[in-house]
């Protein structure tokens, strides 16, 4: 038997996440509760980006970026994505493999999602 959840992140990893976001002055825009946050991923489910402006949420946004490359690195559905890089750095034999650490990918997912709300104009260009 199974004792995680479907992508359920470490709380390690997730903290990380959620301090890079809020670094990067993104909080504010973080859904206020789970119910807020799945009633955003519907309403992009059903109607694409292009009510971002309305309700953008980079935690779920990031969540999902990351969630998605590490299944498409072979990470499986089950565990922490971001947990599977690590142990993908720590392990790979594999001679040119650019062995990516979680910390790489945290600051990659989010820095395109700050320039995107900047783009967007939910977030100032100077902070």
């Amino acid at each position: 038997m199974v004792d995680q959840a479907i992508q359920q992140w470490c709380q390690a990893h997730w903290d990380e996440l959620r301090g890079a976001i809020t670094q990067r002055g993104l909080g504010g825009l973080i859904a206020r509760d789970g119910a807020a946050a799945a009633a955003q991923v519907a309403d992009e489910l059903n109607l694409g980006t292009g009510h971002d402006r309305e309700g953008f949420d980079p935690l779920i946004r990031a969540w999902s970026m990351i969630a998605g490359r590490a299944l498409d690195m072979g990470s499986g559905l089950i565990g922490c994505p971001l947990c599977y890089v690590q142990r993908h750095h720590d392990e790979c034999q594999q001679p040119n493999c650019l062995k990516p650490l979680p910390d790489d990918w945290i600051t990659g997912c989010v820095e395109s999602l700050r320039l995107y709300a900047q783009d967007l104009g939910l977030v100032s260009r100077d902070g």
